[in-house]
């Protein structure tokens, strides 16, 4: 994307588009938790893309979007795909069914964080000293949240489940950098939509042939509907929405509108789970979302 095109872009437009998917990944949560009381998390996870996968094929070629060209670019789509469209939703819902949706929350918070460093990386660049400052804080936020696990949630929380989520942090902000790059060579659309049908095809492998523990005749219309939510609007439009805000706004700037994540996953959690804020979470909270807000701002 050239400089002159993220300059004719309105700001309200690129803002929104980040918004609108960090909604979707701000209820993701709570829609995991929900689905994997009925369904294997495994499954759930590689789901997400197998049910995806058909739909991203047909609108691909309808549309005639472009495969990567070169080997970079094919690189690039490998570990978007391998980060975005099977680390993350994998791991994630394997962690969120051994911990709580707050505790979740929070720690797939410290991804903008995650994406900045990444960024950093790839860009070959220091960041300021504010950024540091500000990611130190969050990391502590995270570290004193998976660290003390069984004094904030009652009997929910796990390491193992935290561990997850925070695996899966890694993931997806690593796949969020490269699939930002991949859109300068083939566009939003493209890296979105191959990359989803990709995943789907190595999903569709795991799904048949892998362990499901799934008693199908038990799932309810809501527990199908949740995992088409976690498909379509996590997955397909959450990405498309959130790689072309990239593309056009830049991964540093942008980027900061995640911290919306943790307060609508958190509210959620709270409001619609029931789950109990405690001071000690609420701490944690303040320094995650406060140490995310001022990396961005640095």
């Amino acid at each position: 994307m050239t400089e002159a095109a993220r300059q004719s872009t309105p700001a309200l437009a690129v803002y929104g588009a980040a918004l609108t998917a960090t909604v979707f990944w701000g209820l993701t949560p709570a829609m995991t938790k929900f689905v994997v009381a009925e369904v294997d998390p495994f499954t759930v996870g590689i789901l997400r893309t197998v049910v995806a996968g058909p739909i991203c094929l047909v609108v691909a070629l309808v549309i005639g979007l472009s495969l990567p060209k070169t080997a970079s670019a094919w690189l690039l789509m490998g570990f978007s795909v391998l980060g975005c469209y099977i680390g993350f939703p994998v791991l994630f819902t394997l962690g969120q069914a051994e911990t709580t949706t707050s505790h979740a929350a929070l720690i797939i918070a410290i991804m903008p964080v995650l994406t900045g460093l990444f960024a950093a990386i790839a860009e070959r660049r220091m960041p300021v000293r504010g950024w540091w400052i500000g990611s130190s804080t969050a990391f502590l936020g995270v570290a004193f949240l998976v660290g003390a696990r069984f004094g904030f949630g009652g009997s929910g929380d796990s390491l193992d489940g935290d561990l997850l989520c925070l695996a899966a942090a890694i993931c997806g902000s690593a796949g969020y950098i490269a699939g930002s790059r991949l859109t300068a060579e083939i566009g939003t659309w493209a890296t979105t939509f191959w990359g989803l049908t990709i995943a789907g095809l190595f999903g569709g492998a795991a799904f048949l042939f892998g362990p499901d523990q799934t008693d199908w005749s038990t799932v309810s219309g809501f527990g199908y509907a949740t995992l088409l939510y976690l498909a379509i609007c996590g997955s397909i439009l959450g990405y498309v929405t959130w790689y072309w805000a990239l593309a056009r706004g830049g991964t540093m700037r942008v980027a900061s509108i995640q911290f919306l994540l943790p307060v609508i996953a958190l509210a959620v959690a709270v409001f619609g789970l029931g789950e109990v804020m405690t001071l000690p979470l609420a701490l944690s909270a303040c320094a995650i979302v406060g140490g995310i807000v001022i990396a961005q701002r640095a």
